[in-house]
């Protein structure tokens, strides 16, 4: 950290680690902004608090709370690596005269692949079929995994029609599936673009009951609840 260049300053959670700026990204961002860190915040309070403009919000960190912000009187903007804002409190920041900015966008592809991969390897039973290939006891494949699991023509249910949900339903159509969603809004110009058609939301007790009477072959999540699953 360097604050006597005349550069916004940021806060971050770290240099590095779980939760900061990836290291291979500071020298970009130090030619831009002064770099603070919470624990520099910390030690050196006096000296910086009055200086931040902005906070970098990875995964939640750093945490976004009352002393925090009551902590740094010229803060402008909270700025979230990420689609969602839920795990900021919005009305709060806002009494604050505090702005929050997200990246909406910058996942939404790589999510819905993400989403058909599950998909596909919870439907062609990938991880069943990989332990058996690296088995050293496997002579051979049965000749019905060659046809076991197809998705082509089946019925895939998209909870939430958001714009991760639509390119999730553009990848389905391309393997001409039955596409169902819910969301809080029926969208008609996007039921035509996909041949989706709207639907009530699932009961969760029932996604559950079927998966255990087999009516249901599997469930593939990126997030549980709770995490992880006990």
């Amino acid at each position: 950290m360097e604050t006597g260049k005349d550069l916004p300053c940021i806060l971050v959670q770290e240099i590095g680690g779980s939760f900061g700026v990836m290291e291979e990204h500071v020298d970009y961002l130090e030619e831009r902004f002064t770099l603070i860190t919470m624990k520099e915040l910390k030690e050196k309070k006096e000296q910086v608090a009055d200086k931040i403009v902005c906070i970098f919000n990875w995964a939640n960190k750093p945490d976004v709370d009352k002393e925090l912000l009551e902590c740094l009187p010229q803060l402008k903007v909270i700025a979230s690596a990420g689609a969602g804002v839920d795990h900021l409190n919005l009305k709060m920041i806002s009494s604050y005269g505090v702005k929050v900015a997200n990246t909406p966008n910058a996942v939404t592809n790589s999510t819905a692949d993400l989403a058909m991969t599950l998909l596909l390897v919870s439907a062609r039973s990938f991880l069943e079929g990989h332990k058996i290939a690296m088995s050293p006891d496997t002579e051979h494949f049965h000749a019905n995994w060659v046809s076991r699991g197809d998705i082509t023509g089946n019925t895939v249910g998209i909870i939430g029609m958001g714009k991760i949900g639509y390119k999730i339903a553009q990848r389905a159509k391309a393997f001409e599936m039955k596409i169902l969603y819910h969301n809080r809004h029926q969208r008609l110009e996007e039921e035509k673009s996909v041949g989706a058609t709207y639907c009530p939301v699932v009961d969760q007790d029932a996604l559950v009951e079927a998966l255990q009477v087999g009516e249901i072959k599997a469930a593939a999540l990126d997030v549980t609840y709770p995490e992880p699953l006990p």
